[in-house]
C-alpha cells in the first residue's frame, strides 16, 4: 500500500523520507518565513559542507519549458555535465525541488549516477503546493494534510534530489527569497554562485534579476524556450527593443547584464557546457592545482 506522510507543524525539524518508486532516501524539514537560513541548513545537516561553488537552477516547470526533443537533448548534455561537474568539485545544486520541469530534469539525469557519488541537490519550494502522496517516512506513516486526487495545484518533490526544504506560503515564489538565502549562507568563503536558465516564465525573471543584484553569473541556455530564448532573441539582435512588452526596464537590465551568457552562442571554442561552467565561475584549475 502507498501511504504517505505529514510534515509536522515543527518548524526546522528534519525528517526522513523514502520515496516508494524507487526508495530513495532524502532529509526534508519545514521553515517559515522567520527561519533563518543557518537553522535550515543545520537542519538539513548540512552546516559542516564546505562546498566550493554553488550552482542554482531556475527556468520552467512543465508548462514553461520547450520539451521538444531538440531542447531535452541539449539538456541532457548540459545537466550530465552540471552533475559531473559538481560531483567532482564538490559543488551544491539548488532548484526548485519538484517532479516537473527543468527539476524533473535534473533529477532524472541524477538518477544515472552512482548513489556514493551523487552531489548535494536542494530542492526549494512552497509548503502549501506541494504534495507528499506516494513517498513514506521511516517513522510517520499517514496522510498527509488536506492531500487528495483532486488537487492538481499540488506538485510531487522530485524523489532524486537530496535534501528539501518546504517554505512556508501557497504560492509560486513564496520560497525565492529563502532561497536566495540560503544559497548565500552555504557561499561561506565568497565561494562562487552561478545560476542557469532554461525557459522559465515571470517567477524565473524575477530570480535572474536578484542574481544580476547580486552580481552572480547567468548562463542562459538557449533553445529551451519562452524567457530563455526570449533573452537570446535579443541579446542577440534578433528582436528589437520596441517589440518589447511593458516590462522592458527589466529585460534591458537582463540582457545588458556583462555576466549574462547565453549556451552555446557565446561558447565560441569551448566543447563542453562543463568547460563553459567554469569559464563563468572565472575558475581557473590550474591554480586550484597550485
Amino acid at each position: 500500500m502507498e501511504l504517505t506522510i505529514k510534515i509536522k507543524d515543527n518548524p526546522l525539524k528534519k525528517q526522513e523520507i523514502i520515496f516508494e518508486n524507487n526508495k530513495n532516501k532524502a532529509l526534508i524539514t519545514k521553515a517559515d518565513s522567520n527561519d533563518s537560513a543557518e537553522n535550515i541548513i543545520s537542519a538539513l545537516q548540512l552546516q559542516s559542507s564546505k562546498p566550493k561553488s554553488i550552482i542554482l537552477i531556475f527556468g520552467g516547470a512543465s508548462g514553461n519549458l520547450d520539451t521538444s526533443d531538440t531542447s531535452i537533448t541539449i539538456l541532457h548534455q548540459i545537466l550530465d555535465d552540471v552533475l559531473q561537474y559538481a560531483a567532482d568539485n564538490d559543488a551544491i545544486i539548488i532548484d526548485g525541488g519538484t517532479k516537473s520541469g527543468i527539476m524533473e530534469i535534473v533529477g532524472q539525469r541524477a538518477s544515472k549516477i552512482e548513489q556514493s557519488k551523487k552531489p548535494i541537490i536542494i530542492g526549494v519550494a512552497p509548503a502549501g503546493l506541494i504534495s507528499l502522496f506516494n513517498s513514506t517516512k521511516q517513522e510517520d506513516n499517514y496522510k498527509n494534510e488536506g492531500d487528495n486526487d483532486g488537487e492538481n495545484d499540488k506538485v510531487l518533490l522530485d524523489p532524486n534530489h537530496s535534501h528539501f526544504v518546504l517554505v512556508e506560503g501557497d504560492k509560486w515564489g513564496d520560497e525565492t527569497i529563502k532561497l536566495f538565502e540560503i544559497a548565500s549562507s552555504l557561499s561561506t568563503n565568497d565561494i562562487p554562485i552561478v545560476a542557469l536558465l532554461a525557459g522559465g516564465g515571470r517567477i524565473s525573471k524575477k530570480e535572474i534579476l536578484f542574481c544580476i543584484n547580486q552580481n552572480w553569473p547567468v548562463i542562459v541556455i538557449e533553445k529551451t524556450g519562452y524567457l530563455a530564448d526570449e533573452i537570446a532573441s535579443y541579446k542577440n539582435q534578433k528582436q528589437t527593443f520596441e517589440k518589447i512588452s511593458l516590462d522592458a526596464n527589466n529585460i534591458k537590465k537582463i540582457i545588458s547584464y556583462s555576466s549574462l551568457k547565453l549556451f552555446p552562442s557565446d561558447s565560441n571554442q569551448i566543447k563542453s557546457f562543463e568547460q563553459f561552467l567554469l569559464y563563468a565561475l572565472n575558475y581557473d584549475p590550474l591554480l586550484e592545482s597550485v
